[in-house]
């Protein structure tokens, strides 16, 4: 099964990726030079579709594509 792409929404401060209905995203804050990833939300209905280790492997690509520190 193919995912949904995961998009950026800077206003809201989080990753989505919306399947079915529902978003599952990543939580994060910038800080000078870097990222902080403070929580995924998966919904339950999204569960075992492998949605939380995309979202994990985008967010930790977009950080070394963007030069920026990670916590």
């Amino acid at each position: 099964m193919s995912l949904p792409p995961i998009v950026l929404n800077e206003a809201e401060h989080r990753f989505e990726m919306h399947v079915d209905g529902h978003a599952a995203y990543e939580i994060f804050e910038r800080f000078p030079g870097g990222i902080n990833y403070l929580h995924t939300i998966v919904p339950d209905a999204l569960a075992g579709r492998g949605i939380a280790s995309a979202i994990a492997k985008h967010v930790l690509d977009y950080a070394v594509d963007n030069h920026l520190k990670v916590i």
